[in-house]
């Protein structure tokens, strides 16, 4: 399970870029749409719309509207937002959404679904395959360090499965802290299969490791008993 929805966030709305449809790329990215509108005074604003295409150095934002107030230092997107960013490990992050807001100064964010969905993220792994999967009710993201799934949070994919009223994902060290609903975790790969259900659980990424704390029950299926030792004898 990887950090991963910060820097996909962060990276696909942390500049603004000078252009519309038919301008080069400017400061090391370009903004495409149907139609650019510039807004000049003492809140100047950039507007664009439809089809928005935001394109950087890994990572890409698509949207039928988006907004850049340069008096407030910020970003808006709405409609069909859809975020994607390579991070330095390879895994290619992916987030869906209604709408998104970014705070520059602040350096956070928010993406959040439509009337009645869930926000959609996966992640790919460097070396292909199928996804990690994820949906809750809101995403937000301060930096590149930290990201928080909220409400109904639920996560499948090759490796685990997991549900929690909230799930925040660190970058430093890598891992993921299940809080909220008495969240539970199912590991569904490799040779000892098992779930656990506490207060709160922590995954981490390197070495892959499990920390439960709060009331903790669970199981774990040991497929090879061949190191174990009698303890009775």
């Amino acid at each position: 399970m990887n950090i991963f929805v910060a820097a996909a966030l962060c990276g696909a709305l942390a500049a603004p870029a000078r252009a519309d449809s038919a301008l080069p790329e400017t400061a090391g990215s370009v903004v495409r749409s149907r139609q650019w509108i510039v807004r000049r005074g003492k809140k100047p604003e950039e507007e664009f719309v439809g089809d928005v295409r935001y394109a950087a150095s890994g990572a890409k934002m698509t949207a039928d509207w988006a907004l850049f107030r340069h008096w407030a230092d910020d970003w808006r997107a709405r409609g069909r937002v859809f975020l994607e960013r390579t991070l330095d490990s390879g895994n290619v992050i992916q987030a869906r959404g209604e709408s998104a807001y970014y705070d520059r100064k602040a350096d956070a964010g928010r993406l959040l679904p439509a009337s009645g969905r869930l926000v959609n993220f996966s992640r790919t792994p460097p070396q292909g395959g199928p996804p990690d999967l994820g949906q809750g009710r809101e995403l937000t993201w301060r930096g590149r360090e930290t990201a928080t799934l909220k409400g109904d949070v639920r996560g499948w994919g090759p490796r685990v499965e997991f549900q929690a009223d909230r799930a925040r994902f660190d970058s430093a060290p890598a891992r993921v802290t299940l809080t909220g609903g008495r969240p539970v975790l199912r590991r569904v790969d490799g040779d000892s299969p098992g779930a656990v259900k506490a207060d709160v659980i922590v995954g981490y990424d390197d070495p892959r490791r499990l920390v439960a704390t709060g009331k903790a029950v669970g199981w774990v299926v040991f497929k090879d008993t061949s190191t174990f030792k009698d303890q009775s004898k």
